[in-house]
C-alpha cells in the first residue's frame, strides 16, 4: 500500500493493521504529488505494472500486459 505520512494512522486503524515482522502487508510513503494523477488516491500505472511484474506470476503478468497496453504504450512504446 502506498499512503500519506499525514493518513498512517487513518489507514492503519481503519484496516486494523497490527506491526508483524512475517505480515504481509507493506505500507510505502507516497511520493508522487497529489493531483498528480488522476483521483487523489489513485496511483500511477507504472507504479502497478512495475509491482506485477516484480511479483511475476502468470496472471500478475497477464494483468501487467493489459496496463501497459492500455496506459503505458503510447508513453514507452513496444515491451
Amino acid at each position: 500500500m502506498y499512503a500519506d505520512k499525514d493518513r498512517l494512522t487513518e489507514l492503519v486503524v481503519a484496516n486494523r493493521l497490527e506491526k508483524d515482522p512475517n505480515g504481509n502487508v507493506e505500507i510505502f510513503e507516497r511520493f508522487w504529488p497529489q493531483n498528480g494523477f488522476g483521483a487523489d488516491d489513485a496511483v500511477h500505472p507504472i507504479l502497478i505494472y512495475a509491482d506485477l511484474v516484480a511479483l511475476g506470476e502468470q496472471r500478475t503478468m497477464e494483468t501487467a500486459r493489459m496496463i501497459y497496453e492500455q496506459h503505458l504504450y503510447r508513453q514507452f512504446g513496444q515491451d
